[in-house]
């Protein structure tokens, strides 16, 4: 019966949770793993690697699942936590987030019925951190290739090499 509270996260058990005296989880998280592996979520982002933001929103479900520990309002704030942790780092580093209100967020999560949906829920919200990455990107390179041009145009008949042009762009 104590057991029960794990059905939420049923589908990271591999469809059995034995009843047995046994821990469920071989081993223990603490919140500084979650911590963590949101830092490298943060950079996989900057660093627009879908690859590695995969692999490690898989890592960070994951321990989010163990430190959980079969409690789904747990999950759903630490969850939250993470995206609000997220806001605070895209804040200082002067990009706009996503500008989620964490308390909305945690009510959507509170709905979902199991842990793959609320994985999938989390998932989108990190796939939109990805698109405002890509988006900055795309608009910063289109700003230095104007100005890369702008000083061509200016400079045309000087002797331009890709040094000089690096520097002044």
């Amino acid at each position: 019966q104590e057991k029960e509270r794990y059905f939420f996260f049923r589908d990271n058990f591999g469809g059995y949770l034995l009843d047995v005296e046994e821990p469920v989880f071989r081993r223990t998280v603490e919140q500084q793993e979650i911590q963590k592996s949101n830092e490298v979520i943060y950079e996989a982002l900057i660093q627009q690697s879908d690859t590695a933001l995969q692999k490690e929103l898989q890592h960070f479900f994951h321990i989010v699942c163990i430190l959980s520990d079969g409690r789904k309002e747990d999950a759903c704030f630490h969850l939250c936590t993470g995206v609000r942790d997220m806001e605070k780092k895209f804040h200082l580093a002067n990009m706009p987030g996503l500008g989620v209100e964490i308390r909305n967020l945690l009510d959507e999560s509170r709905k979902m019925e199991d842990y793959g949906m609320l994985k999938r829920y989390f998932s989108d919200i990190y796939g939109r951190y990805r698109e405002q990455v890509n988006g900055l990107a795309r608009g910063m390179e289109k700003t230095e290739l104007a100005r890369a041009r702008e000083y061509i145009e200016t400079h045309y008949q000087e002797n331009i090499s890709l040094e000089i042009l690096a520097r002044e762009v």
